[in-house]
């Protein structure tokens, strides 16, 4: 059929299956990937694949390595399970199709570059207690046009918002203490 999709199995040979590799499905023409039960890790270029539009996490992931599902064109939406407390820099880089992102519940820190160029995006749901949006997060994310911060939200990295050209409002709480240079430039 049309839909090419992939089950990463929890085993190989009776080994464990704990991670997905380097460059894993790099450029890849796969649509769906199901990460099973027992994967931990999804390592640097892990996931970037063109086409891919749907991932389905395992309970067990924990660590989302740098650049792990950048350039992602396809992709339009995705939930990051609470499991994970580890993440790199550049996940989500120039995944233009990306509209809607839910972050995971315990996270605190958004990364840096981690929506680079998610031409896209309209819509992210943060976490309650997020403290800081690191340099260049949301840089270049053209379709944002709102954004409300939980009152959480402490620190505002340098060009976390830069060339977001049709962002209109911001919403920001006094328990604010930095908001770092050309943050919404």
């Amino acid at each position: 059929g049309s839909e090419k999709g992939i089950r990463v199995p929890a085993e190989i040979d009776g080994d464990p299956v704990l991670k997905i590799g380097r460059k894993a499905f790099y450029y890849g023409i796969v649509k769906k990937v199901e990460l099973s039960e027992g994967i931990t890790t999804i390592g640097e270029y892990g996931l970037t694949c063109l086409t891919l539009e749907e991932v389905i996490f395992p309970s067990t992931l924990t660590k989302f390595g740098d650049y792990a599902m950048a350039e992602c064109k396809a992709l339009k939406e995705i939930t990051l399970p609470d499991t994970i407390t580890e993440f790199g820099t550049d996940i989500f880089s120039s995944c233009y199709a990306l509209e809607t992102v839910t972050l995971p519940s315990n996270m605190k820190v958004i990364p840096e570059d981690m929506f680079y160029r998610c031409e896209a995006l309209t819509t992210v749901n943060f976490p309650d207690n997020l403290t800081h949006i690191s340099k260049g997060a949301f840089m270049c994310c053209t379709s944002l046009t709102s954004i409300t911060f939980p009152d959480s939200v402490k620190t505002i990295g340098s060009n976390a918002f830069s060339n977001c050209i049709n962002l209109e409002e911001v919403i920001l709480y006094e328990n604010i203490i930095s908001i770092d240079s050309y943050a919404f430039t």
